[in-house]
């Protein structure tokens, strides 16, 4: 008998306890704007502009991450308590969304459109853009219109929530203006724009 032989008679059983389940991980490819400072000089001082590129990075995707995100949207659709209020987690991922993605410069877009693709907008603009982002997540939202100190017709959004209308201010969370909380008002509303 040789050992040939005995390999292909051979049976092995495997008991139940014994056989593992491994989850591989599988990633995708996400692309991404970077900004940049473009430095150049202006009589004899240095100056910059923001310049920005695409890129992207690999993400690792999985099953677990997938309910998570499920569950989340959920979360801001339904995401309401019994007293009315809502998530404020997609009013952050919107303001961060807006941070990495946009910035805010005069007389610029005036649309959503436009801001997402030249990446600036004005305060039009970017309360056009920052309500149809968060109607996406199942906000109640409008753009309202009034003085702040830089413009006699600012423009930001307005989210529903404990049956009052709360500030997402669209401008503020821009590089520009020091990425400040989407709650940081700097106008009172005097007239409402849409509704989305």
């Amino acid at each position: 008998m040789d050992g040939d032989n005995i390999q292909d008679n051979t049976k092995v059983e495997l008991d139940n306890k014994e056989i593992q389940q491994v989850s591989a991980a599988t990633y995708k490819k996400v692309y991404y704007k970077k900004y940049y400072k473009k430095w150049y000089k202006s009589y004899g001082r240095w100056k910059y502009y923001w310049k920005s590129y695409w890129t992207y990075k690999y993400v690792k995707k999985s099953s677990s991450v997938k309910a998570t995100s499920t569950t989340s949207s959920k979360t801001y659709k339904s995401g309401s308590s019994s007293s009315g209020s809502v998530s404020t987690s997609g009013l952050s991922s919107t303001a961060s969304y807006i941070n990495r993605n946009y910035n805010h410069r005069s007389g610029a877009s005036t649309t959503a459109s436009g801001v997402r693709r030249t990446g600036y907008g004005d305060c039009w603009g970017l309360a056009d853009l920052a309500a149809q982002e968060l109607k996406k997540k199942g906000y109640t939202v409008r753009v309202v219109q009034g003085a702040s100190r830089g413009s006699s017709r600012h423009r930001w959004v307005q989210y529903k929530s404990g049956g009052k209308w709360k500030t997402f201010e669209s401008t503020m969370v821009t590089k520009r203006y020091g990425s400040k909380h989407y709650s940081y008002a700097i106008a009172t509303a005097r007239t409402v724009i849409k509704y989305y």
